[in-house]
């Protein structure tokens, strides 16, 4: 319990540094003449000195400290604010605080969900320093065990890092880092995946029709979010590789070759979840195999428009 209390401590004393940051960030300009004129951005500085108040009034007391943080609205709400200002400084600060949260497990579901809806203010600012911390912040929050549960949180980190993949006016060095990141974040998402009894044992739903299955046609869904997530963007892939829009994921679709490839490495590296799964059994037989031989034929008769969509 002492070491609990103690690591919550240590994080509160860089939250706090953060939250400092912030509050001087916010002044227009640098020396006495800001003391006087007072800070561009009076919200942000405010919640981050209620933010400061709030980790103060939990340090050193308990345990359930840690508990206090995680639910703490009080505490994300003035880097969600620094995201909305578009201001690169306070964004910046904002995302890599976001990081050290939730490399900490500091943050709840609800409060994954509020970071998000940061990313996305973030988006919208073109800025290459902020992009590339985008891309990190969505890695550290995929990378967390916690929050694999979360089936449409999956989904919307996911659709940020194809969105910035997929954006010609970002920067060679923006697209370079949300290619690895987009790898990585394919590789984590069934990473957490776990061969349960329910994955294992759950049929996979019977064909309607002599015709192939479509993508979009999926199972019930299983109580595991991370299986669902899983699941779903398999479907996308193949939807993406057909030249298809995507049903699930919130971006355009990717270039065709380098979609291949992400569905050859999961493939590869997960061949235990596909043997394991009758559902992703199924997956494997009606979308995947489908997809290969609708891009055979393609090859063996180019004199048609094929787009995978047979």
């Amino acid at each position: 319990m002492a070491a609990e209390v103690s690591k919550t401590d240590s994080l509160s004393a860089v939250l706090e540094t953060d939250l400092r940051l912030l509050s001087a960030e916010t002044r227009r300009s640098e020396g006495f003449t800001s003391w006087l004129t007072g800070p561009d951005f009076p919200q942000i500085k405010e919640a981050a000195e209620r933010g400061v108040l709030k980790l103060r009034s939990v340090t050193g007391k308990s345990a359930d400290s840690a508990e206090t943080v995680q639910k703490s609205k009080e505490l994300l709400k003035p880097f969600i604010l620094a995201c909305e200002s578009k201001n690169t400084k306070l964004a910046s600060i904002a995302l890599i605080s976001f990081q050290k949260l939730l490399a900490n497990d500091s943050v709840s579901d609800e409060g994954v969900q509020t970071i998000i809806g940061g990313l996305e203010q973030v988006e919208k600012m073109h800025d290459e320093g902020v992009q590339l911390k985008m891309l990190q912040t969505a890695l550290t929050l995929l990378q967390s065990p916690v929050h694999a549960h979360l089936e449409d949180s999956i989904r919307d980190v996911l659709s940020i890092c194809f969105r910035l993949l997929g954006n010609s006016r970002n920067s060679d060095s923006v697209v370079s880092t949300a290619s690895a990141t987009v790898r990585q974040a394919v590789a984590l998402v069934f990473d957490h995946i776990s061969l349960t009894p329910e994955l294992m044992q759950q049929q996979a739903p019977e064909r309607s029709g002599a015709g192939p299955e479509s993508p979009r046609d999926g199972p019930e869904g299983f109580s595991s979010g991370s299986a669902n997530a899983a699941l779903k963007l398999l479907d996308d892939l193949c939807l993406m590789a057909g030249g298809a829009e995507c049903a699930w994921l919130k971006a355009a679709p990717l270039p065709k070759t380098f979609v291949l490839e992400l569905l050859d490495f999961v493939l590869a590296e997960n061949a235990a979840v596909f043997r394991g799964s009758p559902v992703f059994e199924h997956a494997l037989l009606s979308r995947v195999c489908h997809l290969l031989l609708a891009q055979l034929h393609d090859l063996l008769d180019p004199t048609l428009e094929g787009n995978g969509q047979h």
